[in-house]
């Protein structure tokens, strides 16, 4: 579902197993929920299973967040996390100044 070149990066951290977080440009995020919607709406499917991309099931599985405090990731990224208060404890401060460093050259 990705043309040309893709970056995928996974890091345990032995940290409480809730402390996850999928960051993706907002287009792909975009991309990826018009995909598994019309996937699954199409077939008339009633659960993701594990043939569906790992992203998409992210997006089915766990809620959107939306309030980071840079507006930079908010309008670059889409973040998906297990609940939205960790979600924000993780994206917030160092972490989200590193994603919109990382995406000035990268992303619209």
């Amino acid at each position: 579902y990705l043309p040309g070149t893709e970056l995928r990066m996974r890091c345990e951290m032995g940290l409480h197993p809730d402390l996850q977080l999928m960051a993706v440009c907002r287009t792909l995020m975009e991309d990826l929920e018009r995909a598994v919607f019309e996937a699954y709406t199409d077939t008339l499917k009633t659960r993701v299973d594990t043939d569906t991309p790992e992203e998409m099931r992210w997006l089915v599985m766990f809620p959107k967040f939306n309030q980071a405090s840079s507006q930079i990731v908010r309008q670059r990224y889409g973040l998906v996390g297990v609940t939205k208060e960790l979600t924000g404890d993780w994206i917030d401060g160092e972490l989200s100044e590193a994603l919109a460093q990382a995406s000035q050259d990268l992303l619209p």
